[in-house]
């Protein structure tokens, strides 16, 4: 089995810079996608499922923002997006794959934020 993840700032662009050539290339099982800031409407077919995957997103609400997506060669018998907290999965940062019959179930992908919340943490004194 083979897992990849990469980090595509965003896949709209990586598609025009030759993302499903260097996909094809990998051979890979599963694919774990971060910042793919694009929305559904802004997906076309072949970056939902390219060629020999299905395609999986967890899209972030703010348009252009974050976004988490799993390419895999098989279908999975559950997909999760989300942690279940609002807040968090409003920034499309979280998506699980799930299959009984699949040795490489469950995959998840996590984008875990930068963590520049604007807070300053106490000094204690």
């Amino acid at each position: 089995m083979r897992v990849v993840t990469l980090n595509l700032n965003g896949i709209r662009s990586a598609f025009t810079k030759g993302f499903p050539s260097w996909l094809a290339r990998q051979r890979a099982d599963v694919v774990c996608l971060q910042e793919i800031k694009a929305q559904a409407a802004d997906m076309t077919a072949k970056m939902l499922n390219p060629s020999g995957y299905y395609g999986y997103f967890h899209y972030a609400e703010k348009k252009g923002y974050s976004g988490v997506g799993i390419y895999a060669r098989r279908q999975p018998d559950q997909v999760i997006e989300g942690l279940g907290n609002k807040d968090i999965d409003a920034e499309g940062r979280y998506i699980d794959w799930c299959s009984a019959s699949c040795p490489w179930s469950p995959s998840t992908c996590l984008q875990a934020p930068a963590g520049s919340t604007g807070r300053r943490p106490s000094s204690g004194s």
